[in-house]
């Protein structure tokens, strides 16, 4: 199944980079539409998600891949490009989406990929559910030894009963059961946890709590797990 799996997954790459390379002729030819400009740099953005996605994905299929990759990273910023690359989505659905961090900068460990899969998830998910004219806010919090990010919204919200099963593969309303799955054990490779809080009918709040420290210390906790 994993050679079948990277057969796949190195064969998306092509169309992928041609619809890239597409994007970036049409481009040349928008003239001075700002919004057709806004239009293809979303594409752009989502294409090039896509291939780090692809990237990761293809990294996963190592004997090593339960380990995160850890570098340097700066966390405001790297939210604060994921919320910028949704705003065009959430404008086009009536909904107002909203970025805010109690720090200008952060420092930390971070597998860059794993954590952009996680947000993006986390603001999908929050738009799909939210109806017209609602809100969904990002937060994050520097808090010390650990980093909080919260993902916001005001829509349909989630029974008591189904807490505990929508981080279990296939639990889903409406796709594949494997988003909130993965966003979790990636969490949790990073050294960090994703829990949520919700109520019908007047939204949910999921919570991604990232510890602060060092390339190395992230390292060294992330192999004795392993073993």
């Amino acid at each position: 199944m994993k050679a079948k799996d990277a057969e796949l997954m190195h064969d998306l790459r092509m169309p992928l980079q041609l619809m890239m390379s597409c994007a970036q002729l049409l481009e040349l030819e928008l003239g001075e539409n700002k919004r057709a400009h806004g239009y293809v740099e979303m594409l752009l953005g989502s294409a090039m998600e896509m291939q780090r996605m692809l990237a990761g994905a293809l990294e996963q299929l190592r004997p090593e891949s339960g380990l995160a990759r850890f570098t340097a990273s700066e966390l405001v910023g790297r939210t604060w490009e994921t919320c910028a690359r949704c705003q065009l989505y959430a404008q086009r659905k009536g909904i107002q989406l909203t970025f805010r961090a109690n720090a200008d900068h952060l420092e930390l460990a971070l597998d860059e990929e794993k954590y952009g899969r996680i947000l993006m998830n986390l603001i999908s998910n929050a738009l799909k559910f939210t109806p017209e004219g609602g809100e969904v806010r990002v937060c994050l919090r520097a808090m010390g030894d650990f980093v909080e990010v919260d993902v916001t919204d005001n829509g349909c919200g989630i029974a008591s009963d189904r807490l505990n099963a929508i981080f279990q593969l296939h639990e889903t309303d409406g796709g594949y059961g494997y988003g909130l799955y993965i966003a979790q054990e990636y969490a949790q490779q990073m050294g960090g946890a994703l829990t949520v809080r919700s109520e019908p009918r007047l939204g949910s709040t999921f919570t991604l709590r990232l510890p602060v420290r060092s390339v190395e210390s992230a390292r060294e906790i992330s192999a004795v797990r392993a073993d």
